[in-house]
């Protein structure tokens, strides 16, 4: 099973119970898990064995983020060259891919691209490309807040999987796709529905 992907559910459930209570709880819970984040991440293998996780969760592999510190080590290198504005699309593809630089990677045992989302935008567009893409991204799930309880919840969530996915870098996957589409619905249809109730109810017979 994927890690990553049970955690972000369980992030989503986690602060959806919070944000029905109170917008308010579900912002204190957050600063507070920020807050002790370092102490949360440096102790995660400790607190998944006292669980009883530690076979399931495949530890041996929490450490090294399976190869993902080796690929985000390396973004990093190269993002230092071109900060501002980075190289263009599909840069991140070009870099990682390239020959000599898949077997340098392959031997520190790394497969595949950036597997971050952030550091694939700072690699193709620069911090420019990157504030002004999430600067998008926070105002559209702001809208969306305004007519769905789960909207934020499902910010934390994807945000957490961005760290360790790339698939919002690209626009024709299928799971940004269903981004797009929960959040049409969430923007467009719930904020309809206290106009088309009205309509309906006049309807009934």
């Amino acid at each position: 099973f994927s890690r990553n992907a049970i955690v972000s559910i369980l992030i989503f459930e986690l602060f959806l119970q919070f944000y029905q209570l109170s917008p308010f709880i579900g912002s204190v819970i957050l600063l507070i898990i920020l807050l002790f984040f370092e102490a949360i991440s440096t102790n995660i293998i400790d607190l998944v064995t006292a669980v009883g996780l530690s076979e399931s969760a495949r530890l041996e592999s929490v450490e090294t983020g399976s190869g993902r510190l080796v690929a985000w080590k390396f973004a990093w290198t190269e993002i230092q060259k071109n900060f501002v504005f980075g190289k263009g699309w599909a840069f991140d593809e070009y870099i990682f891919y390239k020959p000599e630089n898949q077997a340098k990677l392959n031997l520190l045992n790394h497969q595949g691209g950036v597997h971050n989302v952030y550091l694939g935008f700072w690699l193709n567009t620069g911090i420019v490309g990157l504030v002004m893409f999430f600067s998008a991204f926070f105002f559209t799930f702001y809208k969306a807040a305004k007519h769905s309880i789960m909207a934020v919840p499902a910010m934390y969530s994807l945000m957490f999987l961005a760290n360790f996915e790339p698939w919002l870098l690209a626009s024709l996957n299928p799971y940004t796709i269903q981004l797009l589409i929960i959040l049409t619905i969430i923007i467009y249809i719930e904020q309809e529905k206290p106009a088309l109730q009205p309509a309906l109810q006049s309807s009934d017979p």
